[in-house]
């Protein structure tokens, strides 16, 4: 919602609340609500509603509740985003229409899963547009496009499941997609080459969140839903089996297998280190996630601590068996971190004004990509040479420095 709202109202003229309809209407209304909480309280919002159930007019109820006039609400919410966005663009960057990869996306569709191929001379992409799927490749050098696999049904007024379908390369000629036929998850293995695909079920997995494959090809790990738990599970290619890694009530994400080792790197919201199937209580829940690593040749259930931060460190792509890139809102927007596992330190690479939603590196390369909110809507942006080692230092924006406070004020009491 802030990366929209931040240049919203410097990218088009503002439109009576009324007239605003789909994705516009839920999150400049979602602005709102925010901006009430933040600046009048939240026991506000509940003092509106039930105002506007008695007198059916959500602007007398603010005139009434807040005790403004409804223009100078608009104008103050107006002003409250312009201003969040002056503080940021003073200390951020925004990328160049230059690196964008596509064209305008006027369709608004949804981009996701953006993944350079391993001699980085192609990437593939998911597409997603009211549950109508698509996953298309780029070759990089030509700019010539063709699509891979199609599925999904569009809808109206419908949740669908942005997050599918996923991909990720198993090798220079071969694609993995993992998507949904019929209501079941199936991988998909396309050859590039010949056009051909290999289709087979992943079992009884549901909500499939990432898929990654071993440098050698026979394997995979993938995050996914098994009896309402999301944990990791190892799959091997050649006996088409799956086996369980992790088994708890934690959500374990976004794995990769780290180079030359046996070892593999994960994003989780759990407080300890150890793995252990436990009756799980609401309030023990963790709202930040890190950075974790997992052995597979080990027999202990005691994972390796990466991070330990107050925010969502996740998607890690470790570059060797000592440093590993990761994505992180630590100052309030999604930017690149590097951490180096010897020193125990980590560095703020990117500083970009808006969140990366999806990003994948080439280290051979020195390539990135990435997709992030461009005009309101999905755009994909491609480096050939990004600079992975700056180090960047950005201050956080208001929203994270309210929530860091409130987080330090209920751990005090």
């Amino acid at each position: 919602m802030d990366d929209y709202m931040r240049d919203y109202f410097k990218r088009k003229k503002f439109k009576k609340l009324g007239k605003l309809s789909g994705k516009e209407a839920e999150i400049v209304g979602q602005s709102i609500w925010n901006y009430i909480a933040e600046n009048y309280g939240r026991n506000n919002i509940s003092n509106i509603l039930n105002l506007t159930r008695i007198n059916r007019s959500e602007q007398n109820s603010i005139i009434y509740t807040l005790g403004v006039t409804y223009d100078r609400f608009i104008q103050e919410w107006q002003a409250f985003y312009l201003d969040m966005s002056t503080q940021v663009n003073q200390s951020y960057q925004t990328p160049t229409k230059e690196n964008a990869l596509l064209g305008e996306n006027k369709k608004g569709l949804i981009y996701h899963n953006a993944k350079l191929s391993p001699n980085g001379g192609m990437v593939a992409y998911s597409t997603n547009f009211n549950g109508k799927q698509e996953v298309r490749i780029r070759d990089l050098t030509s700019g010539q496009e063709k699509s891979v696999v199609k599925g999904g049904y569009k809808v109206i007024n419908q949740e669908v499941d942005e997050g599918i379908p996923l991909v990720d390369w198993k090798d220079n000629n071969t694609l993995g997609v993992v998507n949904i036929d019929k209501g079941n998850y199936q991988l998909i293995l396309y050859d590039i080459v010949s056009g051909r695909s290999q289709t087979r079920s992943l079992g009884k997995v549901t909500q499939v969140k990432e898929l990654s494959f071993h440098p050698n090809g026979k394997t995979a790990v993938v995050s996914a839903e098994s009896n309402g738990n999301n944990d990791l599970f190892l799959l091997s290619l050649g006996k088409n089996s799956l086996r369980r890694l992790t088994n708890d009530s934690f959500d374990d994400l976004y794995p990769k297998f780290i180079p030359g080792t046996n070892n593999i790197v994960f994003s989780s919201n759990r407080e300890n280190d150890t793995i252990k199937k436990e009756n799980f209580k609401l309030k023990e829940s963790n709202s930040n996630f890190n950075i974790f690593i997992l052995n597979l040749d080990s027999l202990s259930q005691v994972l390796t601590r990466v991070t330990n931060t107050l925010s969502h460190d996740i998607q890690p792509i470790p570059k060797d068996s000592n440093v590993v890139y990761y994505i992180s809102d630590q100052k309030g927007i999604y930017n690149l971190y590097k951490y180096e596992l010897e020193s125990k330190l980590y560095t703020q690479v990117s500083k970009f004004s808006k969140s990366i939603q999806h990003y994948d590196i080439n280290y051979d390369k020195g390539s990135m990509v990435y997709v992030m909110n461009s005009g309101g809507d999905d755009q994909i942006f491609y480096h050939s040479k990004f600079a992975l080692d700056q180090n960047n230092f950005t201050p956080q924006t208001r929203r994270q420095e309210i929530q860091q406070a409130l987080f330090i004020s209920q751990r005090i009491r």
